[in-house]
């Protein structure tokens, strides 16, 4: 991405002060007379958002996925070497109820990205206001924050794609559930048992990755005029290309 000119995020930083709130990292107490979040979205919502405000409510709920993601994963890792040492022992019974434990896990990752689930939720509320941030830009008589619009759309548009691949990766969940449970259903191998939970874990690690790109994505809002939101390198976006920060 083309770096803008000192000049225009002068200006940026300008047009977002009233839209923006103080960073909380600041003690309020010295920084009394900071502005409150002018509305930028549609009359019909009523929460005032911006730039720090989105980046704030994707980083927050990236992060809790994210770690989610990561709790699961580790839990079918030792449910893969429990199947492992049950094969060994000819254990069958065993290994039904830790492939029913495996199923359990997918199955309430999967529940956590569901339309109407809390992340999704989140991010295409986010993705809504970003874009009316885009079109205040767009629309604004200074020629330089003009120019700032094209970037919170790309934004906008990155965010969109998160929520695609969560959508994906639900549909992933339940195949791969579909699969656990007809192979137990047809006394299937041990080994592909473990080869199925082996898929699981990939799956989650997957959407750790995306998580990380939401919280990037985060980081690049909270950049504009203030201190990002958190001191991560720069990350791959869903596209596959590096992106930082707006300078």
């Amino acid at each position: 991405m083309r770096r803008l000119p000192l000049l225009v995020v002068v200006s940026v930083t300008s047009f977002l002060l009233p839209i923006v709130t103080f960073n909380p990292r600041v003690d309020a107490q010295t920084n009394p007379t900071a502005p409150d979040e002018t509305a930028v979205v549609s009359p019909g919502i009523k929460e005032k958002i911006g730039p720090r405000t989105i980046s704030k409510a994707v980083i927050n709920e990236a992060s809790r996925l994210k770690n989610d993601a990561a709790g699961w994963e580790k839990e079918l890792q030792v449910l893969e070497v429990d199947l492992d040492l049950k094969k060994s022992q000819q254990d069958l019974e065993g290994m039904g109820k830790d492939i029913d434990t495996c199923v359990a896990v997918l199955r309430t990752a999967a529940g956590r990205l569901t339309p109407d689930g809390n992340a999704r939720e989140t991010f295409r509320k986010q993705e809504d206001a970003l874009r009316e941030v885009a079109s205040r830009a767009e629309v604004h008589s200074d020629p330089a924050i003009r120019k700032t619009a094209a970037y919170f759309q790309l934004k906008t548009t990155e965010l969109r794609a998160l929520n695609r691949s969560l959508e994906k990766t639900r549909i992933e969940l339940t195949t791969q559930i579909d699969r656990l449970e007809a192979q137990l259903k047809f006394n299937a191998s041990a080994g592909q048992m473990i080869e199925l939970v082996r898929g699981g874990r990939d799956i989650l690690r997957g959407m750790q990755a995306i998580t990380a790109n939401a919280q990037q994505l985060a980081n690049d809002l909270a950049g504009i005029g203030s201190t990002p939101a958190v001191g991560a390198h720069s990350a791959e976006t869903p596209g596959g290309k590096q992106k930082g920060p707006l300078r």
